[in-house]
């Protein structure tokens, strides 16, 4: 009898280690939600306000923010821009773990030290555009990150994971948008942001004999192999996804020459992401030789087609309403974010189907259990920006340069946490977020007289910092992912981004 179970036990690893080989190859392992332009903005001047600026968009680089201010631009532009991101969150309590993958979480398993070394989030920004006549205006415009074009992967919930950044700044995001204005002052425009969804499928055939023991045989291991893995079909498919942005500004002093520089703006941004669906085709052939007096060896087949489906890169639903107010030497904005996290797929792989099929038992579809079940309570959120700038510097150079103006901006925004409660099966962290930046332009004529000019040189700074805080959990000798002495896993963390930006009007 203790023979039997040792050889299940055998199998069962064996089995999880494939079944853990064909997650791997389709790329499964931390959420990312949104990304890094909801994380940080776009565009040098938006990023030192703060992010924000809906009613201040005037030229390619506010076509993420409002599609409806590319109506305002006044001449073709060209921006590019290198930035990086460092995220720094507090050590996290060791927990306890199947570490030597034994089956049994006992005295015998090392505690886990869990990470939150995230990885750099360095990559470029780029946005092109031009006016068409006196009212319309296109541009297209994108973030690539210089690390990978995109990180897909998952989270285990019950290990203490910071959900809202562990994968959020690890994506491209393109668009393409137009604006046009209808009547003096009122510009409407759209905008499509591309994302994708995949679908991952691999079949996977594992041969191995077995054979019956004999007096020389020193372990169940012994009787074992060795063993063939024959990874026959492996599919990626990458199907594009679109979330639209629509926008509206009304620049009041168009109609009213009292409020000039007075705007009112708003736009809103679909739900996007990318679901991925993984199909695994497992087939393993037990080959069982020298089965007593038997010449020819028992085929023992087992069947093991498994469903996976999980969210990854959550876009959700955003509007933005925002105001702000324009004069020839200084500029404010004031926006609301609102974002519909409450809709938000977390990227934990979900078992949706599958089964096991041998000789001697059979379980279906309704008798698969997921071994991922968690509770968690999301709540939408409001966003509150503050933006401005002022020019601080207007002094003449050499003939051909035109005159050097400089610029310093400032910004504060403040997001709280979505996440509003979850249950003991997981440990999803993260807290209201806090962020303060600065920003500096230099501008200057073109004296080449290549372009029409002036040319731009932006910089900025962000300094974000995630309130201190802590979820509760005690030690539980029995409850994987439970800390071994803490009570619970600290929250907080800082966050800080810098970059520059070249800008060309031509």
């Amino acid at each position: 009898m203790a023979t039997t179970t040792r050889k299940q036990a055998c199998w069962a690893r064996l089995g999880g280690v494939v079944l853990a080989s064909a997650l791997a190859g389709g790329c499964l392992s931390a959420p990312a939600y949104a990304g890094a332009i909801d994380l940080v903005g776009f565009g040098a001047k938006s990023m030192g306000r703060g992010g924000g600026g809906v009613a201040r968009v005037n030229d390619s680089t506010g076509l993420f923010t409002n599609p409806a201010g590319l109506a305002r631009m006044q001449n073709p532009d060209l921006a590019f821009g290198y930035h990086f991101i460092r995220m720094e969150f507090e050590d996290l309590a060791d927990v306890r773990w199947d570490t030597n993958r034994d089956g049994w979480l006992d005295d015998a398993d090392p505690a886990l030290s869990v990470s939150t070394d995230y990885g750099h989030a360095d990559g470029i920004q780029v946005s092109i555009g031009r006016p068409i006549g006196k009212r319309f205006g296109l541009a297209v415009g994108g973030f690539i990150p210089i690390g990978q074009l995109m990180r897909i992967r998952t989270f285990e919930p019950a290990l203490p994971t910071y959900a809202m950044y562990e994968n959020r700044a690890h994506r491209y995001e393109l668009a393409a948008g137009f604006g046009w204005e209808q009547l003096p002052g009122l510009s409407v425009g759209g905008a499509i942001e591309l994302i994708a969804r995949a679908k991952y499928e691999i079949g996977i055939t594992l041969d191995a004999p077995v054979r019956t023991a004999t007096e020389a045989d020193g372990s169940v291991g012994d009787l074992v192999g060795p063993l063939t893995l024959d990874a026959h079909r492996m599919s990626l498919e990458l199907v594009p996804a679109l979330a639209p942005i629509i926008g509206v500004m009304w620049d009041a002093g168009e109609l009213v020459p009292a409020l000039d520089g007075f705007v009112l703006a708003g736009s809103w941004r679909g739900t996007s992401g990318l679901p991925v669906d993984v199909e695994i085709d497992l087939q393993a052939n037990v080959r069982v030789t020298q089965a007593g007096t038997l010449d020819d060896p028992i085929i023992v087949p087992v069947l093991a087609p498994i469903r996976l489906d999980f969210f990854d890169h959550y876009v959700p639903e955003r509007l933005m309403l925002g105001t702000a107010w324009e004069a020839e030497r200084f500029a404010v904005n004031m926006d609301l974010y609102r974002y519909r996290w409450s809709r938000m797929r977390v990227s934990v792989a979900e078992v949706v189907g599958g089964g096991l099929d041998t000789p001697l038992v059979t379980i279906t579809d309704g008798e698969l259990r997921d071994g991922n079940p968690y509770t968690l309570l999301l709540t939408d959120t409001w966003n509150f920006r503050l933006g401005g700038e002022a020019r601080v510097l207007t002094t003449p150079l050499a003939d051909g340069w035109d005159d050097l103006a400089i610029d310093v901006r400032a910004g504060f925004v403040n997001e709280p946490t979505p996440i509003a409660g979850q249950g003991t099966e997981s440990a999803m962290l993260d807290s209201d977020r806090r962020m303060v930046s600065t920003g500096l332009s230099v501008s200057h004529g073109e004296p080449f007289d290549v372009v029409a000019g002036p040319l731009s040189w932006d910089f900025y700074a962000q300094w974000h910092r995630l309130a201190p805080g802590k979820l509760a959990r005690a030690p539980d000798p029995e409850v994987p992912g439970t800390p071994i002495t803490a009570d619970g896993f600290a929250i907080g963390g800082r966050i800080f981004s810098a970059g520059m930006q070249f800008g060309i009007s031509f």
